[in-house]
């Protein structure tokens, strides 16, 4: 079995509560994807009744069916869906659609019961011009204007088609063209671009003109293999396939948009020349930071260069350091800086970038941008107080909103905002201490510590503050406080929020007075239960799926909770509800992801975890160890080396750690740092059925790294 038959591309393609996953064709970091398109207002595409065509760039492709419309029922038991190709026999159209694609461009097939007269509706959302046998189209794609060729193989006539459908983002108002062929089959090879149809159609005439479609599919298969060959795992087969679909997750993101030497850029809305370099966008850092973004830099650090590289382009060319870039340009989207946490796990690995300009990005980013959620722009009276005051304000309850730039849903979010940007201070005094800015470097350094000034010791929670420093009452940290606790948290509540302190855990578990009320803590946010019943606790909190207490998997703010024991002397707890998320929370099932994917975010902490480590703290350099899924992985480093941890047993039942090896010699703390990493080596873990509370658990359980 190859490796690329593991990846099954409808894990997770049945939402729990929001978003749901989709059943994408493409190569790793392929500007084109090619996917069944479901249902109009499909929300879980798994259980669709219909399929209205295949997505293939800026056009929809779609069979005319009996009745004259163009969708069909199909049937999952006739379907094959991989990561390099898919085939589904469409009833309403006695036909089977066949699919791949290549880096800018795909193919795809209709092959009929019978001969005869066939039409097929191309679509787009702008426009769709027939000139001779090549149609062109332009419209809508992955939040770009992009472009689209195709040359259909046998003669067709065309006929101009329009309509409008209501999806989940409105009505799409979309012109097409309908042509007709006789025959049994029509294979439809198209090229994509952001530059303009003249780039599509070279892509076309490059990747795609002269192959069969069993070739395509069987060179997107290889890249697959080749990327998913850099982990060798022994152990059950239903969670390699989670694994490996995890990585195929993972590895789409971020994008590559170069194009035949060149690249649109929707932050300057121009043309440049990508200089051997690829430019990389199509990323929401706030969640790909924590664990998708560190997976890539180990297995291809040059690519990931690359990318640090594209997001210093995109500083040059808009002026931000921007955390949610897509084609089209920046989104206001989330909380934080983010991005700053690249650089500095860049620092620790190793990976070059450009320190000069890398660090003009962040400062400015840090000392003179925003911190507001869901807005880019120059400093704010609440930016001033969290630089000057060490937090951001919230108001009161049912108070007037006094800062006009407040997204009025979003809300000021001023707990989540100061706690994450702490984590981001910490991380930018690594680049300026890199950068030689001592004195920048000793005030990131000041404001990383401004979580402290977040604890309530009288409840032992982070609680949010007025402009003057007065603790906001009432105040509840379970409660909603606008939906997805928006008036003073991100999507999550203050039991989540208040552990979001990764950069300085021995600070905050002296906060809480020691490690036994830190532990009791720990222990409370795995038992304590919603108030009131669970459908209306989510209708609150609608990104808190994957509920174990009050910590949610579905999210990425309770990410690194799990690790947290390892800190207080406790790592056997670590180990048992890293099991208990793993076994009741991912399955290899359409219900398989407990929360959004958000672009590989969930699956990066699902593969790691698996693997035994985790990157708790994204920019020290530190590794924490959990509890492996598998009785082996050995990860091929991009620096050509191999790390591989040892858990013989471990999926019979042994999830408890009794001792460890590091290549030979015995290690006695939870964690180990990326210079042990990328040496490579083995790390051996004996196993035990039963907890072992004398691994790992003295006094120094945290990494100095982490201070």
């Amino acid at each position: 079995m190859r490796l690329s038959d593991y990846i099954d591309p409808y894990i997770g393609s049945v939402g729990h509560l929001l978003t749901a996953t989709q059943p994408i064709t493409a190569l790793p970091h392929g500007m084109s994807r090619v996917l069944p398109s479901f249902t109009p207002g499909t929300k879980d595409y798994y259980v669709a009744d219909s399929i209205v065509g295949i997505e293939a760039g800026v056009f929809t492709i779609m069979p005319e069916n009996s009745d004259g419309g163009f969708a069909s029922r199909f049937d999952h038991d006739l379907e094959v869906c991989r990561a390099y190709g898919g085939s589904v026999w469409l009833e309403n159209c006695a036909c089977t659609a066949e699919y791949t694609a290549t880096a800018h461009g795909g193919l795809v097939r209709f092959t009929f019961d019978e001969s005869g007269t066939h039409r097929i509706l191309l679509r787009a959302d702008t426009a769709v011009i027939v000139e001779g046998n090549t149609v062109t189209g332009t419209g809508g794609y992955m939040r770009g204007r992009g472009f689209g060729v195709c040359i259909p193989s046998e003669s067709f006539t065309s006929e101009p088609a329009s309509g409008t459908v209501t999806t989940k983002r409105g009505e799409i108002h979309w012109k097409g063209t309908v042509i007709t062929f006789f025959g049994s089959s029509i294979e439809i090879p198209f090229g994509i671009s952001f530059v303009s149809a003249q780039s599509a159609a070279v892509s076309l005439e490059k990747e795609v003109s002269g192959k069969t479609l069993d070739e395509l599919k069987e060179s997107v298969a290889s890249a697959w293999d080749a990327l998913l060959g850099h982990f060798s795992v022994e152990g059950e087969e239903r969670r390699k396939k989670i694994f490996y679909t995890g990585l195929y997750r993972v590895f789409l993101r971020q994008v590559c948009i170069s194009e035949n030497g060149e690249y649109y850029s929707g932050f300057d809305k121009s043309v440049h020349r990508d200089e051997g370099r690829g430019f990389y966008c199509n990323d929401g850092v706030w969640d790909t930071h924590r664990g998708a973004h560190p997976l890539q830099a180990l297995i291809e650090p040059q690519v990931h260069a690359d990318i640090l590289e594209s997001f210093l382009r995109q500083f040059d060319q808009s002026g931000w350091l921007q955390d949610f870039p897509y084609p089209n340009g920046g989104v206001p989207c989330m909380l934080g800086t983010h991005t700053t946490t690249l650089f500095a796990n860049a620092l620790a690995h190793g990976i070059p970038f450009d320190c000069e300009r890398a660090w003009k990005a962040v400062r400015y980013a840090h000392f003179e941008g925003s911190l507001l959620p869901w807005y880019i722009g120059p400093e704010t009276p609440f930016d001033r107080c969290y630089r000057e005051k060490g937090f951001c304000p919230a108001i009161h309850p049912d108070a007037p909103e006094t800062i006009p730039e407040v997204h009025p849903f979003e809300r000021r979010q001023a707990v989540s905002v100061t706690l994450e940007q702490a984590y981001d201070d910490y991380c930018a005094a690594k680049l300026a201490d890199r950068a030689g800015a001592k004195e920048d470097a000793e005030t990131l350094r000041r404001w990383c510590q401004n979580y402290r000034n977040l604890f309530d010791p009288s409840i032992g929670f982070m609680a949010p503050r007025d402009e003057n420093g007065e603790f906001i009452r009432p105040y509840d940290p379970k409660k909603a406080h606008a939906q997805g606790g928006r008036d003073y948290f991100a999507e999550c509540n203050g039991w989540v929020y208040t552990m979001e302190v990764r950069h300085d855990v021995a600070g905050l578990i002296e906060l809480f007075g020691g490690k036994e009320n830190f532990s009791r803590r720990m222990d409370a946010i795995f038992s304590e239960q919603p108030d009131g019943p669970v459908y209306h606790w989510l209708s609150l909190f609608p990104d808190s799926t994957g509920l174990i207490g009050q910590f949610c998997m579905g999210n990425e703010p309770a990410f690194h909770i799990p690790y947290m024991y390892n800190f207080c002397g406790e790592p056997w707890k670590t180990q048992k509800i890293l099991h208990d998320i793993c076994r009741v929370w991912f399955s290899p099932h359409p219900l398989g992801i407990c929360g959004d994917e958000d672009g590989g975010a969930m699956s990066a902490w699902y593969v790691f975890t698996a693997m035994g480590f985790y990157p708790f703290c994204v920019g020290s350099g530190t590794y924490v160890i959990g509890s492996p899924q598998f009785d082996s992985v050995s990860v091929a480093l991009g620096n050509g080396r191999t790390f591989t941890v040892r858990a013989d047993g471990v999926s019979e039942g042994k999830k408890y750690i009794a001792s460890a090896r590091l290549n030979g010699k015995a290690l006695e703390r939870s964690w180990f740092t990326a210079d042990e990493l990328l040496a490579g080596g083995v790390l051996e873990l004996e196993m035990s059925a039963r907890p072992v509370k004398t691994w790992a658990a003295d006094k120094d359980c945290v990494p100095p790294s982490m201070y």
